[in-house]
């Protein structure tokens, strides 16, 4: 089974992290603006894109899940500049 993180954003949220490797973001519900490696992505219900690793900014509202691919052991991320596993 492939890692992932399952977010759920209100409005007015702006959430930061630091991808330490590409992943398959997916809105499942809800739109969202994502900005990475100098590129924005704009996705609503059911949209997906590919991400390079990097500072990610995602801001929008409803529940946005990134996935990893099979072989991370965890979720590769880093939080306020600190490493997390999850």
């Amino acid at each position: 089974m492939s890692p992932f993180l399952r977010l759920e954003l209100k409005p007015g949220e702006l959430l930061v992290l630091q991808l330490t490797q590409p992943c398959q973001a997916r809105s499942e519900s809800g739109a969202f603006w994502l900005s990475i490696a100098g590129e924005d992505i704009c996705l609503s219900d059911r949209q997906g894109a590919s991400l390079p690793r990097g500072r990610l900014l995602v801001e929008g509202t409803g529940r946005l899940t990134l996935a990893w691919p099979a072989a991370a052991r965890s979720v590769p991320l880093r939080l306020n500049g600190f490493p997390r596993t999850l």
